[in-house]
Parts: structure tokens; sequence; C-alpha cells
């Protein structure tokens, strides 16, 4: 596999790394909302690409829900990686 097909492949805006780190653990939408205490319908948003930012605290909030960290979800990092720590 070539390096153009890997990137096409890795979630590059903050919501698909976010929709990433959720399936990849098994939660809902509404649950991961709850479990990090933001708003349903903006998590939506984010997820479809029609929000693009997030507070540092709600950053904080939802890396803690998904046990990932900040940098991965500002795309510092790969979820690959961010697993095996």
């Amino acid at each position: 596999m070539d390096g153009d097909t890997q990137d096409q492949d890795y979630p590059r805006t903050l919501g698909e790394r976010i929709r990433a780190a959720r399936l990849a653990r098994g939660m809902s939408l509404h649950g991961l909302a709850r479990c990090a205490d933001v708003d349903r319908h903006w998590l939506r948003l984010i997820e479809n690409g029609e929000r693009s930012n997030a507070s540092l605290s709600i950053a904080k909030k939802l890396a803690v829900a998904l046990d990932v960290t900040v940098g991965y979800l500002a795309g510092m990092e790969d979820l690959e990686r961010v697993e095996s720590s």
C-alpha cells in the first residue's frame, strides 16, 4: 500500500478522528456525548464536518471519554500509536 492510500484512509478532521476512536471502542454517539458531558447535537455536527473546532476543555473531555490523547484529536498522533502507549 502506498503513502497516498494510507493518507486517504487516515482520519483527517477532528470529527473523523472522534468518530474513528468512538467506533473503535464500540460507543454510540449518544453514549460518548453522555460520557464526555457534551451536547449530542454539537457532537453530531463535529462528526459530520459541519463544525470543525472544539475548545481545549471539550477536547480534554472527549479525549478522556475515548481514552485517547488530545494530541490524537488534534491530528498530531495516529490512533494505533495512542492505543499502543
